[in-house]
């Protein structure tokens, strides 16, 4: 996570007039004062309203109820340079409903950002405490993004690093380099990716939500899954416990495409898929299924505790491990119930054929399938594509 600084130097000077709504009239450069219905520079606790292409070329600091709303059509851009917004104090607030384009923003002391359509941020977003920002539309090109107030994300954030130690609340699609958690994250709906994962404090995939780890996962904290929900981790997971009672209770599925440690507490109602060596350690609670695909029992190594409820491998599940046969596709959940996720930007075509080799369904390569109508039963999925052709046995529950 990188330092966000902002310098706010050559800030848009303040006048002694009181607080008035202030309109661009044309495109052009913020500090020209005939692009504004005043003739004036706008105040730092003015309420501007862009409706024209208005090009930065300083800092921006929105402070004492003052407010900026970009309008649909609107443009609020830097030029070459490299610039912010700081949008603080209670009552203050930016509202994007068109195109802003920023090297960063700050949102702190109570202040508030709403974006609608388009938030351009090439290095960094910044929520302070007891501040919120709510994205509807697109917040993207982020290198990195650190919450400690309140998101609230319907929209698409993608990009960078991000680091919640706030409230983020997930219906939309969130896509990071990393992404740590120490605070509460609740995804509802919507789906989220990321290449690295971990958390340290309270985790929730609950409703209609999905998360895909490309690489590594940890939990030192509540990580919980609600049934039918869906993690996949494409290389390692470890449950540890650093003394503050971690917990992955999962109610739905975990896959883990290589090795598994748990050294906590696992307990729900779920399934843990593990492609590659799994060790345990700690204990194993409620009715979980554990299935150890490389061997007998429920892991490869066992030195923990596990409850006389939990089973051994009775969904027959398997994780595809094979992503260069695959040409990086990645399909998941496995066991399904209703979507079969396909992760993955390879053109082809795929089929869908039951254990007696009868077609199912067939088409081009797509990013979801729906599986609701078909029967319980095993199936495979036959991918064709530039790198060949390749198989994947899964489950519909």
């Amino acid at each position: 996570m990188k330092t966000i600084l902002f310098t706010l130097l050559g800030l848009l000077p303040l006048s002694i007039l009181s607080q008035q709504t202030i309109t661009s009239v044309s495109n052009g450069v913020a500090t020209n004062p005939l692009v504004w219905d005043c003739s004036c520079f706008p105040n730092t606790f003015d309420n501007v309203i862009v409706n024209h292409d208005i090009v930065m070329t300083t800092d921006w600091l929105i402070n004492n109820g003052g407010s900026v709303t970009v309008n649909s059509g609107g443009r609020l851009t830097q030029d070459t340079q490299s610039f912010s917004i700081l949008i603080d104090g209670n009552g203050s607030n930016f509202v994007n409903h068109g195109t802003t384009e920023m090297t960063s923003f700050a949102v702190i002391s109570g202040a508030e950002v709403t974006n609608h359509h388009i938030i351009s941020l090439d290095t960094a977003l910044w929520v302070g405490t007891g501040s919120t920002y709510t994205n509807h539309g697109s917040t993207i090109d982020l290198d990195s993004t650190y919450n400690q107030g309140t998101f609230i994300n319907n929209g698409t954030l993608k990009e960078g690093d991000l680091l919640n130690d706030g409230t983020f609340t997930n219906t939309g699609y969130v896509l990071a380099d990393s992404l740590a958690n120490r605070g509460t994250f609740t995804s509802s709906a919507g789906n989220i990716k990321a290449f690295d994962f971990g958390n340290n404090a309270d985790f929730e995939l609950s409703g209609t939500s999905f998360m895909h780890i490309t690489n590594n996962a940890y939990n030192d904290g509540q990580l919980t899954l609600t049934m039918g929900r869906d993690l996949y981790i494409g290389n390692d997971f470890a449950n540890i416990n650093s003394g503050s009672g971690s917990t992955v209770t999962n109610d739905g599925m975990v896959q883990v495409s290589n090795d598994f440690l748990n050294a906590a507490i696992l307990d729900g109602s779920g399934v843990f898929c593990m492609s590659n060596l799994s060790t345990n350690t700690g204990s194993v609670l409620g009715t979980l299924d554990i299935c150890d695909n490389t061997g007998m029992g429920y892991f490869d190594l066992n030195t923990g505790t596990i409850a006389p409820g939990v089973t051994d491998c009775i969904s027959g599940c398997s994780v595809a491990t094979d992503q260069e046969a695959l040409g990086q596709l990645t399909v998941f959940p496995n066991p399904v119930v209703n979507t079969l996720h396909i992760d993955g930007t390879i053109e082809g075509d795929f089929r869908i054929v039951d254990l007696a080799g009868k077609e199912i369904l067939s088409g081009e390569i797509q990013s979801e399938i729906d599986m609701s109508n078909f029967s319980p039963a095993v199936y495979y999925i036959h991918f064709y594509t530039q790198n060949g052709a390749s198989t994947i046995k899964f489950i519909k529950q």
